[in-house]
């Protein structure tokens, strides 16, 4: 006889038969087996869809929690972004004295024992400040070599002041001693602070009165053509 629960919701006393005869029950221990299948497969059914359900809240906090993430790390990323462009588009401080700014009084003697003063500036003077060791300096020295080299003596002289120890300064002093007169001084020295440099490398173009006609970090700032 194969007897089968209706569902495991239904009646614990309900039952029915493929037989055609609905007259005989089940006897005891075949009803107790019965209903002790059908309460197991209720018990696994409804364990299986807690575990379903489980998974699917998990998948879902996890995603939450992804998305969460995701948008906190884009607004951090444009604020970051607006941080720099703001810090971009303010006026970058000064490297040297300005453009119609005078350059102080200086007196100083060269690498090769000649003395310096404001006395000696011409129209179109190209100055330059170098330090030992800065890899922008290291960069930018060659083109200003070139520039001091093209210039001709009615373009007015160079002058190159070199920052640091005589040792540390030997090699710079050596590239531009065929092109410049050349100063060594330690920081905050007397070139230093009458072009008032803040970092290096520095370039200016001055004229007999030490007015500064360009200045800025890089060579191309001071490299436009100069009338003879």
């Amino acid at each position: 006889m194969d007897w089968r629960w209706r569902s495991c919701r239904s009646e614990l006393k309900t039952w029915r038969t493929c037989s055609a005869d609905l007259n005989k029950p089940p006897s005891n221990e075949e009803f107790e087996h019965r209903y002790h299948q059908a309460l197991t497969g209720c018990a696994k059914g409804n364990n299986i869809m807690m575990y379903g359900y489980a998974a699917i809240a998990m998948v879902a906090a996890i995603t939450l929690c992804n998305l969460t993430l995701t948008f906190g790390i884009i607004r951090r990323l444009r604020e970051q972004a607006a941080i720099l462009n703001q810090a971009n588009s303010a006026e970058q401080p000064p490297i040297m004295k300005r453009e119609g700014e005078v350059v102080g009084d200086f007196t100083a003697v060269t690498v090769d024992g000649k003395a310096v003063d404001n006395a000696i500036l011409q129209d179109h003077d190209l100055v330059g400040f170098f330090s030992p060791g800065c890899p922008a300096c290291t960069d930018q020295l060659p083109a200003f070599v070139d520039l001091a080299a093209k210039r001709t003596e009615s373009q007015g002289s160079t002058l190159a002041v070199v920052v640091g120890s005589t040792d540390e300064a030997a090699p710079v002093v050596e590239r531009l001693r065929p092109i410049a007169k050349v100063v060594v001084e330690g920081n905050g020295g007397v070139l230093s602070s009458a072009f008032d440099v803040r970092g290096f490398p520095a370039f200016g173009m001055v004229d007999a009165q030490g007015v500064v006609k360009a200045s800025g970090w890089a060579v191309s700032a001071v490299a436009d053509p100069v009338a003879p």
